[in-house]
């Protein structure tokens, strides 16, 4: 798929966009892919990503932002306390992944995505080797 600027470039900066018109930023930091969700309840959090960013990954971040966005904005606490509803956002975040693999028929990395997946579960809920 590539750099999401160079093969994507509408459909990133129409994303960015909407960040930006719902009180979030995208930042380009190098070797970054993130959504920080603010300290602060209520205040929309921050994309990070890194300018060569693919489009599935910038998807997934996204996805973290509505998703927060939907919830009002919690804090990053909110997320560390309920892990259940934590780890349902970042499934979300890789189904984002996994159907861009789809849809550019990238077919074979849709298997190293759901293992992304099943290593992050174990990280939030701390069952088993990471």
């Amino acid at each position: 798929m590539g750099s999401a600027k160079d093969n994507n470039s509408a459909e990133l900066q129409t994303m960015i966009d909407d960040v930006v018109a719902k009180g979030g930023k995208v930042e380009l930091l190098p070797n970054n892919t993130k959504m920080v969700c603010n300290i602060f309840e209520g205040k929309p959090g921050t994309i990070e990503v890194d300018e060569n960013i693919s489009l599935g990954g910038f998807r997934h971040e996204y996805r973290h932002f509505l998703d927060d966005l939907k919830d009002g904005h919690k804090g990053i606490g909110f997320y560390l306390k309920d892990k259940d509803r934590f780890f349902e956002y970042e499934r979300r975040g890789y189904e984002e992944e996994i159907k861009t693999a789809e849809e550019f028929g990238c077919f074979e990395i849709v298997d190293k995505i759901r293992k992304q997946i099943e290593k992050r579960r174990r990280e939030i809920y701390g069952d088993g080797n990471n």
